[in-house]
């Protein structure tokens, strides 16, 4: 193979494999029945089915997104997992065939979760369509028979809102909080609701005291497991620098908020089921807040790995997305996902190497075509991850293996994940929302 073959290639893999230009890495960790584990990434999902021994990938256009836009992700009590894109909540049971739910349609998705009560509850964030005489949808949508219907709909905020943050009180199935954000004259407004009802009516929290600026992100970080009124947020650009995160608390349902941790680095945090709060940043640094001290005393946490997400099991196990490739050894985890029970020692799950190959599906299948089938696109990213599993047979492209040289490794991006912790790309994602790029999307992918 030619110099300039071999070159091609490697840019055509780096394209298909390091998410569009940004590093290859874990975003969301999401937990479903019968140890199923789905976790995105930034070229695409990975499901492992045997709580993360084994992992199977599907790439993004599958799921119906794209570019810097990460989705939230949300499994039904059924086993069914929803995610949000451009088109609509997509819906699958098999990871092979990925629609959009029937009952939304394609409007624009931003947030999904389940209540305690098996409820769904999805937030929407379609722009007005002037041309296509379409009104708009901010709506909060509820379904209690995983996601067959959502006959339950209330409207917070004005068409324009932008939801980031979609949380139900673990003890309460009742107590639901959402935030976002809208431009009012020229002016981007922090929003931010409570219901008390299970979604039929929302009334608004206080942003006051939350020290934000005008890029700032409001995010509920989470709810505590004991306490519905016992609320955590995460505010993003204090001070309007980039990585300048804290962290706030609310006795009150959000009426009133009190900070308990700054850090000039962009942070993530977790609300633990019993009572202690984490957070944590990509640089090896994390604190750990214990109950019952809710944010009022901290100490640090010793041998942390580069997190950039974190999340919890039903079992109290914490699981954080780490750097499984980064430029030198002193912020490579050499996972993707790592775990652990006590806070001290982290156990790598996820290895991008170890990736046992795309979901298998029948020929027909977006995840067949598009991921597979279509340029070889699993074939490029084995190639350029190393990964040893060859399930479908792919041809040997370049002679030799890849080195770390030739893995696409920009700058780390700042931002959170993982559900409540994830603050989505505004710049591009509203762009594309607003200009209705995601209805075209949707259309050429259909074809």
């Amino acid at each position: 193979m030619s110099r300039i073959a071999a070159a091609l290639f490697v840019l055509l893999a780096a394209s298909a494999a390091s998410g569009n230009g940004r590093p290859a890495e874990t975003s969301t960790i999401q937990f479903g029945p019968n140890d199923t584990i789905a976790a995105g990434t930034t070229f695409g999902m990975v499901v492992s089915h045997d709580g993360g021994a084994t992992w199977f990938w599907t790439c993004e256009d599958a799921l119906g997104y794209g570019g810097e836009y990460d989705p939230a992700f949300a499994y039904a009590s059924s086993g069914a997992l929803f995610s949000t894109s451009f088109r609509g909540l997509m819906r699958t049971e098999d990871n092979c065939s990925v629609e959009p739910s029937t009952p939304l349609g394609a409007r624009f998705a931003t947030a999904v979760t389940r209540g305690p009560d098996n409820a769904l509850y999805v937030a929407l964030a379609e722009p007005a369509n002037t041309m296509a005489m379409t009104p708009g949808d901010t709506g909060i949508y509820k379904s209690t028979d995983d996601g067959q219907t959502f006959p339950l709909a209330a409207m917070p905020s004005p068409i324009g809102t932008w939801w980031y943050s979609l949380v139900v009180a673990p003890s309460d199935p009742q107590r639901v909080y959402v935030t976002g954000f809208r431009v009012e004259l020229g002016v981007r407004e922090l929003k931010a609701f409570r219901s008390t009802d299970g979604g039929a009516t929302y009334q608004p929290m206080s942003t006051s005291g939350l020290a934000a600026s005008p890029s700032s992100a409001m995010l509920i970080a989470g709810v505590s497991a004991q306490d519905p009124d016992l609320v955590y947020a995460r505010v993003t650009f204090q001070d309007n620098a980039p990585n300048n995160d804290a962290l706030f608390r609310s006795t009150d349902a959000g009426a009133t908020w009190t900070p308990i941790f700054a850090h000039a680095t962009s942070l993530t945090a977790l609300v633990r089921q019993n009572g202690d709060l984490v957070v944590a940043n990509r640089y090896a640094e994390a604190w750990i807040s214990r109950a019952p001290s809710h944010g009022a005393a901290w100490e640090p946490l010793a041998g942390a790995p580069h997190i950039n997400c974190l999340a919890e099991n039903s079992a109290g196990a914490v699981y954080a997305c780490t750097q499984n490739y980064a430029p030198s050894d002193e912020t490579r985890d050499d996972a993707g996902i790592m775990t652990s029970t006590d806070l001290a020692t982290w156990t790598p799950v996820l290895k991008f190497q170890n990736i046992a190959g795309p979901i298998a599906c029948p020929v027909g299948t977006l995840q067949r075509a598009i991921c597979v089938d279509d340029a070889q696109r699993w074939c490029m990213m084995r190639r350029q991850f190393g990964i040893v599993a060859d399930p479908t047979g792919c041809p040997s492209l370049v002679d030799g293996p890849l080195d770390d040289a030739a893995i696409e490794m920009p700058p780390a991006r700042t931002g959170g994940c993982c559900d409540t912790n994830r603050e989505p790309s505004f710049a591009l994602v509203w762009l594309v929302a607003v200009l209705g790029w995601h209805r075209r999307r949707s259309s050429q992918r259909s074809r």
